[in-house]
């Protein structure tokens, strides 16, 4: 029987998670991401008045957003929070773990994506917005948009808290999404 040298597995690991890319830091708004990766917040960041462009976008495939449990603030204007800049197509794409307020929309993706833990508030139009092609939205809070709070297309939502919303809580009309779990009145 072969047994592995614990020392060796360890230090094998090190090795490996040493080889890994850190996540590149994003510390303003007006951020555009044209490479694959990932990408994490590290303050809260708020859209200039008057500006015209979102605070995040990104023009890649493979993508990784995390917010770090930070904020951005759009300050009530119609500009987006976060969005793919559509109507490209973009895959392998994952926002998660922060908040988005006053944005409108807060969050608009046009192709699959994974959404988790992204609280969207306050926007001048919908909360979470995403394509027709296979979205996941996991443990979001949506309330007191403009518009629609959660809108998807094939999407599987689960676990959100979608409420207030000016028009609808949750909309997802395409035949093959499945809401679970949601607290959606």
């Amino acid at each position: 029987m072969h047994r592995s040298n614990p020392i060796i597995c360890a230090t094998l690991l090190l090795i490996a998670t040493s080889r890994a890319r850190a996540a590149t830091p994003i510390n303003a708004c007006g951020t555009e991401i044209t490479s694959p990766g990932s990408y994490v917040v590290t303050k809260n960041l708020e859209v200039k008045t008057g500006s015209t462009n979102g605070c995040i976008s990104f023009k890649s495939d493979y993508v990784t957003i995390d917010l770090g449990g930070f904020t951005i603030d759009c300050g009530g204007q119609s500009v987006a929070g976060i969005t793919d800049g559509g109507p490209s197509v973009h895959t392998g794409i994952i926002v998660r773990n922060g908040a988005i307020v006053g944005c409108g929309p807060g969050l608009i993706l046009y192709n699959a994506a994974l959404i988790d833990g992204i609280t969207v508030r306050v926007g001048t139009n919908s909360g979470i917005v995403t394509g027709l092609n296979g979205a996941a939205v996991f443990r979001s809070i949506s309330e007191d948009n403009g518009f629609d709070g959660i809108s998807v297309g094939i999407a599987t939502v689960l676990d959100n808290t979608v409420l207030t919303n000016s028009v609808k809580n949750l909309d997802a009309p395409v035949p093959g999404s499945a809401t679970f779990n949601n607290l959606a009145p």
